[in-house]
């Protein structure tokens, strides 16, 4: 991702270009992958943790990251979808975390998942899997 896609993406939403934004959102979209709260503040050391924790919450609050994948208090981030907004993520993939290599993925599953609760509203569903990837089983 480009610092202008990124510029404009942030101001798509409201929201001023930074250089932490600019950092986490170039770092998460390369990687190709969710990457730990962790990774990210050790690849962007400049930064303090509550500087950093702000970030992170505002650019999910705008519709613009989304928590992939929480385990042992560690929360890995990935980017979101054209289809999300600041009130609503629409995510129709599976998160999944890799035993082996400890990736954590967006996946699209080959059928699409659909739950009916009758009388309830389901406004978002998150779907955690962990195994073995793709990669990982070829090796």
């Amino acid at each position: 991702m480009e610092k202008t896609e990124i510029s404009s993406l942030l101001n798509s939403r409201k929201l001023r270009s930074t250089k932490i934004r600019q950092d986490v959102l170039s770092l998460i979209k390369n990687s190709g992958r969710a990457v730990s709260q962790s990774k990210i503040q050790k690849f962007l050391g400049e930064f303090d943790r509550v500087t950093l924790y702000r970030t992170l919450n505002v650019l999910e609050d705008k519709g613009i990251l989304h928590k992939a994948y929480t385990e042992n208090n560690e929360t890995y981030f990935a980017i979101c979808t054209s289809n999300c907004s600041p009130q609503n993520h629409q995510h129709k993939h599976i998160h999944f975390k890799c035993e082996k290599c400890m990736v954590v993925k967006c996946v699209k599953p080959q059928k699409s998942i659909e739950i009916d609760l009758p009388n309830f509203q389901i406004n978002s569903l998150n779907v955690e899997v962990t195994g073995v990837c793709d990669n990982c089983l070829l090796n």
